[in-house]
């Protein structure tokens, strides 16, 4: 298991290089209200395309290094994948959810366990690296097997201290010798923090902050 996120976390590191120019977000409408996965890292369809490299669209601008845009909702608590784009030579985009899903419009992202962590409000703090300034206002949504579990309001304030204790915490691990190790260069403990500290949402258990923040809902 800890070599698993080890390397989860190195794949994110990696990719942030490799990938610099900020990348599009996939989407979701949950009650009825659009929001930009702007914080996730996980990308749900990856586990689909992974399974049927066939299907996916070829990447062709840096901007959007998975080829493909997706978009789901969560329907009857049950979390379902309803359009696929991606985009052509003239950057449009084009929809392409029936051949990717052999001719369904829908599908159900049964294999999917963790958080859709939902930004809203004005940015409180603009980060330059993609995915990683804050926000007002937080949606926190956790599934299970593709199935809604629950949802968490918080604000930013709350957001910010709950995953600067996570980061401590984390600094003591094994995992975060490791990540800081395969960052190398001639960084500083600090500047390795700072790259490393808006992007730990994505990879720590959240039981906790359900558990501080749950009783204000």
């Amino acid at each position: 298991m800890i070599r698993k996120r080890i390397f989860f976390m190195l794949f994110i590191v990696q990719g942030l290089y490799l990938f610099a120019t900020p990348q599009e977000s996939d989407a979701i409408i949950y009650n009825g209200k659009e929001y930009k996965l702007i914080l996730n890292l996980q990308f749900p369809m990856e586990t689909y395309f992974n399974e049927f490299p066939e299907k996916r669209p070829p990447a062709i601008w840096t901007s959007l290094w998975r080829g493909y845009v997706a978009t789901f909702e969560i329907i009857e608590n049950e979390l379902w994948v309803i359009k696929i784009e991606k985009y052509n030579d003239s950057h449009e985009r084009i929809n392409i959810t029936n051949e990717c899903l052999n001719g369904n419009e829908r599908m159900k992202i049964y294999w999917f366990n963790g958080l859709f962590v939902l930004p809203h409000g004005e940015r409180v703090e603009i980060i330059p690296h993609a995915y990683a300034s804050t926000y007002e206002y937080y949606k926190i949504i956790e599934i299970h097997n593709g199935n809604f579990v629950k949802e968490l309001n918080i604000n930013n304030n709350q957001f910010v201290e709950f995953r600067d204790r996570q980061f401590e915490i984390y600094k003591q691990t094994e995992e975060y010798d490791y990540t800081a190790e395969g960052i190398g260069g001639n960084y500083t403990e600090e500047e390795i923090d700072n790259f490393l500290r808006p992007y730990i949402h994505t990879y720590l258990n959240f039981n906790e902050l359900f558990e501080l923040y749950e009783d204000i809902n």
